[in-house]
């Protein structure tokens, strides 16, 4: 998913910090981002970030694009290795709040779809990051809420080959979860 050609774009994107706003005097977060503290971020991230041990970081785990609904979206899609023919595969859509992304499932992607002894079952992990955040693209029309995103969260999994999925949301994710099991009970797993 990243690529050398995308952080060339990037170093010279921060080499352009001239766009930077002028300082408020006096201010520090209370009119938006301090212009002050942006510089020393844009100098560490210039100077000192290792963009390529996050590269790797990041492509640690699959990433996809698809096109549903009218929107690029990215998403991270793991499927559990070795396992055997006791043990259930069960999907489970996991989705970020705000303002997060799929970085946080990081540390539980690899718990989550690791069988394990003792454990009858094993998740198959898709994490899309939300439109509007991360590597998804945003609306380009006001009306993308909760409820739409719930619907477009659905016809994601139903395009990847799910009609029966569990659902994990934190914060604005558990919001679009709620709307999810609202308005279309029958696509989750009761058990």
């Amino acid at each position: 998913m990243f690529v050398l050609q995308i952080l060339h774009d990037l170093q010279i994107r921060l080499d352009l910090d001239s766009h930077l706003t002028l300082p408020l005097e006096y201010v520090n977060f209370e009119y938006g981002f301090n212009t002050n503290y942006l510089k020393k971020v844009v100098e560490f991230w210039k100077t000192k970030y290792n963009w390529r041990e996050r590269e790797i970081f990041l492509n640690s785990f699959p990433h996809f694009k698809t096109y549903v609904d009218g929107l690029d979206l990215h998403f991270i899609h793991v499927k559990p290795q070795n396992v055997d023919k006791n043990t259930d595969v069960l999907p489970l859509l996991l989705l970020h709040g705000w303002p997060g992304s799929v970085r946080e499932f990081y540390d539980i992607i690899p718990l989550l779809t690791t069988p394990r002894k003792g454990v009858n079952f094993v998740f198959e992990v898709i994490a899309p990051s939300l439109p509007g955040y991360g590597f998804s693209e945003g609306a380009s029309k006001p009306g993308l809420g909760a409820a739409q995103i719930a619907v477009v969260m659905k016809n994601l999994m139903e395009k990847i080959g799910f009609k029966k999925f569990y659902i994990q949301g934190g914060d604005w994710g558990a919001l679009i979860a709620s709307h999810m099991g609202t308005l279309f009970p029958k696509r989750y797993v009761n058990q």
